[in-house]
């Protein structure tokens, strides 16, 4: 069988996807099984995954195919857990099920009991929500299965599809939240252990990505002329600045000074043509820590997603390492970047 992978990405960027792999492997060809799911099928002499499409910006997810068969292949379940033979005991697992036609689902469901109840009476240890490695599934429309097994390190998320799931709390002030928790997740960026104390967020109102900063004990210094959520307000830890970005270079803000000392992050979700706020990331570096860190967003223009999103990236190259730049479930038209301060 040639070799297979499934990748996912938001149904905008299906053909951007698509390109991206053909960047690694010319003669692969794709074949979209949903509006975010494309089945590409390799060369014989191919590797079916590769650590270039960890590279990708517009995939958010894949796994290789390693079985494609009816659902009603009998045995399924056992041939299933056989593939996972390679995989370690003592790492939790969890079976990522999608099908493109929900009238197949509880068919899909009750595989899929089936073949955990196998795998724990293995001794395989099952965890939905941190797995080390995946069993991944699709299920067409015309109820073919296509299985493939992989660590979630290979796959690019550890949810099933990239579709990265949080709980709105009472202290939710918007969706902007979402957007950085999953680049935190996605990036692996774990702010206690950079042992960051300072933050600065540029264009922060009406506060989600603030919140998130002072839930993990920084001082924020958040700038933006609106206002921020009320929910915010009293805070000993944050810094209001009710000004523009782009005065911030002056050190002055409104007769308010900014902190002489260089901040440990920074983060920008301004909503900016991406260039401009690339420009204004540019600026800012005066303002941040030599180890320091940054994340944002690219608001994507109307055509040209991938090209334009290089041209941006190489403008940040300048002073920045960009660590990481991918169009993640919450994105919609954006692309979110991780950088380090060169």
């Amino acid at each position: 069988m040639p070799n297979q992978i499934i990748i996912t990405s938001q149904p905008e960027a299906a053909v951007i996807a698509l390109n991206e792999v053909q960047k690694i492997y010319p003669a692969a060809r794709g074949q979209r099984l949903s509006q975010e799911m494309q089945l590409i099928t390799f060369p014989d002499d191919a590797s079916a995954l590769d650590a270039s499409i960890a590279q990708a910006i517009f995939i958010r997810h894949c796994f290789p195919v390693q079985l494609s068969t009816p659902i009603d292949t009998p045995k399924l379940s056992q041939t299933m857990a056989d593939l996972c033979a390679q995989f370690p005991k003592d790492k939790p697992f969890s079976i990522q099920m999608r099908c493109t036609d929900q009238a197949n689902k509880p068919q899909a469901l009750s595989l899929i009991k089936e073949t955990e109840a196998i795998l724990q009476d293995e001794g395989y240890i099952k965890d939905d929500a941190n797995p080390s490695w995946a069993i991944s599934l699709v299920i067409d429309d015309n109820k073919a299965v296509y299985v493939g097994v992989s660590f979630t390190s290979q796959n690019l998320s550890t949810w099933n599809g990239g579709m990265h799931r949080f709980k709105r709390d009472d202290s939710y002030i918007s969706r902007a939240e979402f957007k950085l928790l999953e680049a935190l997740s996605v990036f692996s960026i774990d702010i206690p252990a950079l042992g960051a104390k300072t933050a600065l967020d540029l264009g922060a109102a009406p506060g989600g990505w603030t919140k998130i900063l002072l839930d993990r004990g920084l001082h924020v210094t958040a700038v933006d002329p609106a206002n921020l959520s009320e929910t915010l307000q009293g805070n000993s830890r944050l810094e209001h600045i009710q000004d523009i970005a782009q005065r911030l270079i002056t050190k002055t803000s409104k007769g308010a000074k900014i902190k002489k000392d260089p901040f440990d992050i920074l983060v920008n979700d301004m909503r900016m043509d991406m260039m401009e706020s690339c420009k204004i990331m540019l600026d800012m570096t005066p303002l941040l820590a030599h180890a320091g860190i940054a994340v944002m967003t690219f608001k994507l223009p109307h055509a040209q997603w991938y090209k334009n999103t290089k041209r941006a990236l190489a403008l940040l190259e300048k002073s920045y390492t960009v660590q990481g730049a991918r169009q993640l479930f919450h994105n919609r038209s954006e692309v979110t970047v991780w950088l380090s301060i060169k």
